[in-house]
């Protein structure tokens, strides 16, 4: 079952999940198409995943575009006025009080989690994270890992991650929260490594970026 995070943030609406369409094939409120492309104001519209959002005596129904793999749910965010929507990985941080302005936040999200003791909510995909305060997205990192990218932890202090590396065990990497910098250990980066076998009577390489 679906349900709302407020992920300990406050917040000044309510979220009802897959709202039952109105008999009537009309809904009594505005209704929003969110997709990567943007935000559409539409009659019916229609999706997977639909949410109604209510806040004091306004209220309107959104339908999010699917991403192509990762996390489904609502989540609050450091500003009571802003939700974060994803679908099967696709995000979208959104002004409850203007749809329109809804921001596209990435097709492979695949965790979210709040900062100990900062205003400050994380998204991670595979490679990066990005750092949502209450003003909106403050950050997005550069490619951190080769693959499968895990926040250890995130606090005030930092926040520790680690992924997939090429060959042997995988460092993690500490960010500072403010920024996104690293402030202990490196990124990945391509290598050139040499010519490995593929096969009998064949041979490749991984084209890789040297270090400078």
């Amino acid at each position: 079952m679906r349900t709302f995070d407020d992920l300990g943030f406050d917040h000044v609406y309510k979220c009802e999940f897959d709202p039952e369409f109105p008999g009537s094939g009309e809904w009594t409120c505005p209704v929003y198409v969110f997709t990567e492309e943007g935000v559409e104001r539409v009659g019916v519209g229609g999706g997977r995943f639909a949410i109604r959002v209510g806040f004091h005596e306004v209220e309107w129904v959104g339908f999010f575009e699917r991403g192509s793999g990762g996390i489904t749910g609502v989540f609050g965010t450091p500003s009571p006025d802003q939700l974060l929507a994803v679908d099967a990985g696709a995000a979208f941080l959104v002004d409850v009080h203007d749809p329109m302005s809804a921001g596209f936040m990435g097709y492979h999200v695949i965790g979210v989690e709040r900062v100990e003791g900062l205003p400050l909510l994380l998204l991670n995909d595979e490679l990066s994270l990005t750092g949502i305060g209450p003003a909106g997205a403050e950050w997005t990192t550069p490619r951190l890992v080769m693959d499968g990218l895990t926040v250890l932890s995130a606090r005030a202090e930092g926040i520790v991650c680690r992924g997939d590396h090429y060959g042997g065990e995988p460092p993690a990497v500490t960010l500072d929260p403010r920024t996104g910098s690293i402030i202990e250990g490196r990124a990945f980066e391509w290598d050139i490594v040499p010519e490995v076998p593929l096969a009998p009577g064949r041979r490749g390489w991984f084209a890789r970026k040297k270090r400078t």
